[in-house]
Formats: C-alpha cells, sequence, structure tokens
C-alpha cells in the first residue's frame, strides 16, 4: 500500500516538474530564446509587478510583528524572545514572519527572472565581439605560437 501510495504521488508529480519553467508554463517555449520581444516584454512587466507585490508583503509582515511587539507592552523594551514566550504575540510574529519569507521568496525570484529576461533580450539584438588568447600551429614548421583569437557574431 505505502509502495502504491508513493507511486501514486510520483507519478502525479513529474508531469508538474516536466512543466517547470515559467516561459514554458505561459508561453510553451522550451527556451527563452524562442520568446518573441513582445512577449519578454510582457514577462518583464508582470516581474516588476511581482516585486512590487512581494515588496508589500514583507513590509506588511514587518508591520505584523511589530504590532506584535507593541501589543506586549509599549514602554517595556522587550526582546525578541520575549515575543515568542507571550501567548497573545506569537500569533502576530509567526504571520509576519510568514508574510515576511513568502515576499522575500517573490522578490528573489522576480529579479532573477528579470536577469533571465534582460539577458535574452540582450542576446536578441546584440553584436557581440569577443577577444581571448589563442595557439596557432603551423602545420609544416609544427611550430606553436601564442596568439589573439577574435571572434564576432552578429
Amino acid at each position: 500500500m505505502k509502495f502504491f501510495l508513493l507511486t501514486l504521488i510520483m507519478l502525479s508529480v513529474m508531469p508538474q516538474s516536466a512543466r517547470s519553467q515559467w516561459y514554458h508554463r505561459h508561453y510553451g517555449a522550451d527556451n527563452l530564446r524562442d520568446l518573441s520581444f513582445y512577449q519578454l516584454k510582457e514577462s518583464s512587466k508582470r516581474s516588476v509587478i511581482n516585486i512590487g507585490i512581494g515588496t508589500f508583503s514583507m513590509a506588511a509582515g514587518s508591520m505584523i510583528m511589530i504590532t506584535g511587539r507593541e501589543k506586549l507592552d509599549p514602554l517595556e523594551d522587550v526582546s525578541f524572545i520575549d515575543i515568542f514566550q507571550s501567548p497573545d504575540a506569537v500569533g502576530y510574529a509567526i504571520a509576519g514572519a510568514a508574510a515576511f519569507t513568502a515576499g522575500a521568496v517573490v522578490v528573489l525570484t522576480n529579479i532573477a527572472r528579470l536577469v533571465m529576461i534582460g539577458s535574452a533580450r540582450n542576446k536578441m539584438f546584440a553584436m557581440d565581439m569577443y577577444i581571448s588568447p589563442a595557439l596557432m600551429l603551423n602545420n609544416y614548421s609544427n611550430n606553436i605560437s601564442p596568439g589573439v583569437s577574435v571572434t564576432i557574431t552578429f
């Protein structure tokens, strides 16, 4: 029975992990470079909106934690441990920490998404030039000479 349930859970999770990339879920593309300029622009707008939502959640979580601290005694100097020892303030502290953590995850995920979108957008229209050291082999005299390799992509 345990084996059957574990197998059923794994089979239900596998299709979801196959569609784990956000651009595959939203646009059906297998690679970020397959998206059009309009789709990249739309995705960057959505990421900026999500960063704002995550920042709001982090601020709300901080305010909830401060409210829990002030609920104990506004005039006393209360430590962080005292908040968790009071039954009134524990709920505020846990709810505030959860909201702050959720907001931080959303912000960090969407910042990474913006970086990926920016690099895909730059590679879509940019011309690159790479200069790197190279060794040149003369097959006739079997001599190796140091040199510079220049690669231009457009």
